[in-house]
């Protein structure tokens, strides 16, 4: 049990320990009242004005075209310009996937993008060449420069029924599209190296190399024509801009005056 003299003790502890965080209360209400009034007192400084935006990241979307969106926080105090506006200033952009933004005192914002990549790219029947996200999604329309690594897909589409951010629907591309996945798992490394599919004159799937080679596959017996096409190229079967036939038992090779 406590007696008279503890009790006390303990009495005078908690009075002690109350005057402990009234004064570290105070203590931390006057650094937020100085920092509330700092701040406010830097949002009102012209030194602080954004005076350059530097855009980097893009490799599509061209610096004018995201400029024009963001262009307005030229002369507003850094200290106002938020983060997640800008940002959301540049979400409309279908190209683009993400946005980092990050403020360089005294006067300068960097807008960091991350663009969606194509996984294919439709050659319409007008001849443009129209980026696809691995979703279907249009990515980008005709004005703007291409620097997608992926392979091209002929379709009968024209320019003027695809709109940007829509979904792409058409039967021969996705019938291609699974094909081209069946080959990926199979090999790989010939796979990326087709840079076209396209229809033969007799409505045959037929694809081009990068080295100009063009292939007619069985579609059917995708390891196969795998293999075959393997053995081609490592032979020196095949030359440049040749067609080769890998729909028989036997390996066909059509010259450019045979085709």
């Amino acid at each position: 049990m406590f007696n008279k003299k503890n009790r006390g003790y303990a009495l005078i502890k908690r009075r002690g320990n109350f005057r402990y965080f009234v004064r570290f209360f105070l203590f931390v209400s006057t650094i937020g009242i100085i920092s509330f009034f700092g701040y406010n007192q830097l949002q009102k400084m012209d030194y602080f004005n954004v005076r350059k935006i530097i855009i980097k990241g893009n490799q599509n979307v061209p610096n004018q075209y995201i400029y024009e969106f963001v262009k307005k926080y030229k002369g507003l105090n850094i200290f106002k310009c938020k983060r997640y506006k800008i940002a959301d200033d540049l979400s409309g952009i279908v190209r683009i996937k993400s946005v980092s933004v990050s403020k360089k005192l005294p006067s300068t914002l960097v807008i960091t993008i991350n663009e969606n990549k194509a996984k294919f790219i439709l050659k319409t029947r007008d001849g443009f060449l129209i980026p696809v996200s691995k979703n279907n999604i249009i990515l980008d329309n005709a004005e703007f420069y291409i620097d997608d690594n992926a392979p091209i897909i002929d379709v009968s589409t024209s320019l003027d029924s695809i709109k940007v951010g829509s979904v792409y629907q058409d039967s021969l591309f996705e019938k291609i599209k699974k094909i081209h996945k069946k080959m990926f798992e199979v090999q790989n490394m010939i796979v990326n190296r087709i840079s076209e599919y396209s229809l033969t004159k007799d409505n045959n799937l037929i694809f081009t190399l990068d080295n100009g080679v063009k292939v007619i596959p069985d579609t059917s017996q995708v390891k196969e024509t795998l293999d075959k096409l393997t053995f081609a190229l490592l032979n020196s079967y095949v030359k440049k801009y040749q067609t080769i036939d890998l729909r028989y038992s036997e390996i066909g090779v059509i010259t450019s005056e045979e085709k």
